[in-house]
């Protein structure tokens, strides 16, 4: 478990200000789990239980555009806002490779951070 104590320490050692707002970063999946603003609510020892890496918002905000731009290749916006128009009838229609990647896009617009 990570205390806040270590994060405050990460934070020194790396010249980061304190009272500046981060995400919290679980470092196998690469997945932002938990918002932290210094200046609103510190985290307790429990929330910070498992996280493993500090990540400053906007390096957080670079790097969901990446994965989403990725994603833009196969499916790009307007296609998936059209999908997103059409009956359940009609999305059952379409190709399920075309369904699971507007899924999975779907679910990484919705991990904003």
């Amino acid at each position: 478990m990570i205390k806040i104590e270590t994060i405050n320490k990460y934070l020194e050692a790396n010249n980061l200000p304190a009272d500046k707002g981060y995400l919290l970063k679980d470092k196998g999946e690469g997945n932002f789990i938990a918002k932290w603003d210094a200046k609103v609510k510190r985290p307790t020892d429990a929330q910070l239980a498992g996280y493993v890496e500090v990540v400053e918002r906007d390096e957080a905000l670079k790097h969901w555009k990446r994965q989403m731009s990725h994603t833009d290749a196969g499916l790009p916006r307007f296609a998936e806002d059209i999908i997103d128009v059409l009956t359940d009838t009609q999305r059952a229609a379409l190709p399920s490779d075309l369904r699971a990647r507007h899924t999975a896009k779907k679910t990484l617009r919705s991990g904003k951070p």
